[in-house]
């Protein structure tokens, strides 16, 4: 049974929740100066003092410190009760008294006992139409707030009617206006604003993806945080998921001329959705064939959005529909990639690149080529139906290596040719050659062991190393390597004066580089991270073994041992400049794509990339641009325009110049490249003027190695 303080806390909650009903119900149709609360700037004093003391207790109450920043929120008031700042210091102490909000948010509120009083203040600051809107649309704000909080969701919701539009106002502390922007969102959809209510979805999605962060890693990272989603809150992926859904369906209910206008904004979330619109309202129709080409316009416009904003399986099912039109000009190329699971943030970088590849070349009037979207990680077998279905000529895909017998064995029975993008499968295609009209596999994705060998014909033919030091972490990977850099190196007439195996968990390598500096190497070869490289290198320089740049030769009377370091394309990452720049100086390594690259071909992807995206591309989204240009390419300037004719033409190539490089495909569906070289210099990687032919063991007079700009 409730006893009479319980029964009196429940009548004074209902007393507050009916006077704010009373208040909202007045003020159904926002000011325009409302509309505008978030570009307002925020209320100050012009008392120093006042606002030294108010700065300091806007500290305090940030820190999570409640009750002494309730009770400097207090004294201001009283202190200065003419001051600007005494009603804002009246929403802080109700602030304060609401206490740890993402506490709350993650359980029930047992411990805030000042909350019911926080009511009251917001509850007054709301009534008072005297007071700047600012503070009075920042307490409704609280006010909902603290109703969710108490899951009181349609209290909360009524008490946001007649909110002020997609806007939060300054006056709310940052770190809560996340906890905001949902419940301003579905107020104003629930209240039929619709315009507003995408709005506010879009600057939710913004601000919950601001909070995730973007992936660690520097400049070649990628920004999108689905590459972390393991690693974000729930919370956040639940607000992004919540933000997709509830825009893409309000779109759908907007009219054109409203849609038209979000197509113009400059966020990804509200282009997405204003396309997403647009062609479901279009393919609803039943558009004909003539109507096809203006949609495909469409979806090359706002393809990228989709993968920005993490919603590819919408970008997936608008291509079904545009390839299901059909027509005798179309002409559509298959990507097969992990949506779902695991391995999605893999498939967004894949689709980026494929994407821009579909809309970098593309102008209105010509034949279009459709890129039909595919989920790899369900039933392969039906998604390579719906594909063939779909009326492919080539597919790019899977992105996962154990899934590349399976799509391989599809792709000949169905006599379509697949480019897939799984790193080497030795043993993959001995049995097989493309001699052989059966096979349809193609394989255009980087190779580990054909970087080894070229680092170590870099080494011999170019710098002229005799002598070579091995340094190798005891795992498979580095197993492998070390194997293949010495072979390779052995073959071409060099020594390999040591092999060092080390265990990655160990951090004191003393003894592997008293080892390395007795040796006297030319050149130290180092299969692992750059992180790794930065520990290693760092105990051999207290050994006096220091890089040093290609075109220096040391002098007999130098007391340090000058190498020069070979690594893998694992060292492009920007923890060697910062870990290592000085010890490695010199320093040469593959890399299969990188915006150091000066090709035009590389140049204009980065940039192309950088101007879609806003980051920095990476080897997954620069081999799935590639993949899709050289079928566009013969598709679309060759003419060819059957599956069996693309998989001849890929068989009998000419050397494409693609971002990744000049490359054509063997005997094998092995890719063949001029591999290019970064080489350290100072604090900055810059592109090595040689490049080496990419080979495998059984074909190492590849011939001699060349000017980068060859292979461009």
């Amino acid at each position: 049974m409730k006893g009479p303080s319980a029964r009196g806390h429940q009548k004074r909650l209902a007393t507050c929740i009916l006077v704010v009903s009373l208040i909202t119900a007045c003020s159904s149709v926002p000011r325009q100066r409302d509309v505008e609360l978030h570009q307002q700037p925020p209320i100050t004093s012009a008392n120093p003092d006042a606002q030294r003391r108010f700065d300091a207790a806007i500290g305090t109450l940030e820190a999570g410190k409640y009750d002494e920043a309730a009770e400097a929120f207090r004294l201001l008031g009283a202190e200065f009760s003419d001051d600007a700042i005494a009603p804002m210091a009246e929403l802080y102490v109700a602030r304060a008294q609401m206490g740890d909000i993402a506490a709350a948010a993650r359980g029930p509120a047992t411990s805030r006992p000042q909350a019911d009083e926080a009511l009251r203040l917001l509850v007054m600051l709301m009534g008072d139409r005297d007071i700047d809107d600012r503070i009075r649309f920042a307490a409704q704000a609280y006010y909902s707030l603290e109703l969710a909080l108490r899951a009181q969701h349609d209290e909360a919701l009524l008490a946001l009617q007649g909110y002020a539009g997609p806007s939060i106002s300054p006056a709310v502390l940052a770190k809560d206006r996340l906890a905001v922007w949902p419940l301003v969102a579905e107020s104003l959809y629930r209240g039929g604003r619709s315009v507003d209510a995408l709005a506010a979805l879009g600057r939710l999605f913004e601000a919950a993806q601001d909070v995730a962060g973007p992936a660690d890693g520097g400049e070649f990272a990628p920004l999108i945080d689905v590459d972390r989603r393991d690693s974000i809150e729930p919370r956040l992926l639940s607000l992004l998921h919540y933000a997709r859904s509830r825009g893409f369906e309000l779109a759908e209910g907007l009219s054109d001329v409203q849609l038209q206008e979000f197509l113009a904004a400059d966020a990804p979330f509200l282009r997405a959705a204003a396309g997403w619109g647009l062609l479901r309202r279009q393919i609803g129709a039943g558009p004909a064939e003539a109507q096809r080409v203006a949609m495909e316009d469409l979806f090359n416009h706002v393809a990228s959005d989709f993968v920005r904003i993490d919603a590819t399986e919408r970008a997936a099912e608008i291509s079904l529909h545009l390839a299901a039109i059909g027509g005798p000009r179309r002409l559509a190329i298959g990507a097969l990639v992990p949506l779902t699971g695991p391995n999605r943030a893999l498939g967004n970088r894949a689709l980026a690149g494929m994407l821009l590849a579909q809309r970098a070349f593309h102008t209105t009037g010509e034949p279009a080529v459709t890129l039909v979207i595919q989920d790899s990680s369900g039933d392969l077998p039906a998604a390579f139906e719906a594909l063939v279905g779909q009326g492919v000529h080539a597919i790019v895909g899977p992105l996962d290596a154990s899934l590349a017998a399976e799509v391989s064995r599809l792709a000949t029975s169905h006599k379509i040719p697949v480019l897939s993008m799984v790193a080497e499968n030795p043993g993959a295609h001995e049995s097989a050659s493309l001699d052989d009209a059966r096979v349809y596999a193609f394989r255009n994705f980087i190779n580990a062991a054909a970087e080894a060998r070229a680092a170590a014909r870099l080494s011999f033919d170019s710098l002229q190393d005799r002598r070579a030091a091995v340094i190798y972490p005891d795992i498979g990977y580095g197993r492998m390597m070390a194997q293949a850099f010495a072979r390779e190196f052995r073959e071409l007439g060099g020594q390999v004066v040591v092999e060092l195996a080390y265990d990655r968990a160990r951090s004191d390598f003393v003894q592997t580089a008293k080892r390395v500096a007795a040796a006297a190497p030319d050149a130290v070869y180092i299969p692992d991270t750059a992180a790794k490289v930065g520990e290693l290198t760092a105990f051999l320089a207290n050994e006096n073994v220091w890089g040093h740049e290609a075109s220096r030769r040391p002098t007999p009377k130098a007391k340090r041992i000058f190498v020069h370091y070979l690594g893998t394309s694992m060292w492009h990452d920007p923890i060697l400049l910062r870990q290592a720049a000085s010890y490695v100086n010199g320093a040469l390594f593959p890399a299969w794509f990188s915006p150091a690259f000066s090709s035009e071909e590389s140049q204009a992807f980065s940039s192309r990339f950088q101007a879609v995206y806003a980051r920095a591309p990476d080897n997954f989204e620069a081999f799935a641009y590639d993949s899709v240009l050289r079928l566009r390419a013969l598709l679309l300037d060759r003419g060819i325009n059957r599956p069996d004719g693309l998989r001849d033409a890929l068989a009998n190539d000419e050397p494409f110049k693609g971002a990744t490089g000049s490359f054509h495909f063997d005997g094998h569906g092995e890719p063949v490249r001029k591999l290019r070289f970064l080489t350290v210099q100072g604090t900055t990687l810059v592109e090595f003027p040689l490049s080496v032919p990419t080979t495998t063991p059984a074909r190492t007079s590849a011939g001699p190695i060349g000017n980068a700009a060859e292979g461009r």
